[in-house]
């Protein structure tokens, strides 16, 4: 499997799989950063949810102004 090979060669392969291994160093950091912002966004939107269903409020989504919850009317 493993042949002799000359000190260029040697070299040239440990280059290449070092820059497998950043590679994969670099993808996995940017996999973790954009796991840690998407956690960011889905704890935003579950504390504004929160807010919605104990303050009965929510925010438009063209200006961002909070929306009062309507009351129910009284069927009796």
């Amino acid at each position: 499997m493993f042949g002799l090979m000359s000190a260029k060669k040697h070299e040239a392969e440990c280059a290449r799989l070092q820059r497998t291994i950043d590679q994969l160093t670099e993808d996995a950091n940017l996999w973790r950063s954009q796991s840690y912002e998407a956690d960011l966004r889905i704890e935003k939107l579950e504390a504004e949810l929160a807010n919605w269903r104990a303050n009965g409020q929510l925010r438009d989504p063209k200006t961002g102004r909070l929306i009062p919850k309507g009351k129910q009317k009284d069927m009796a």
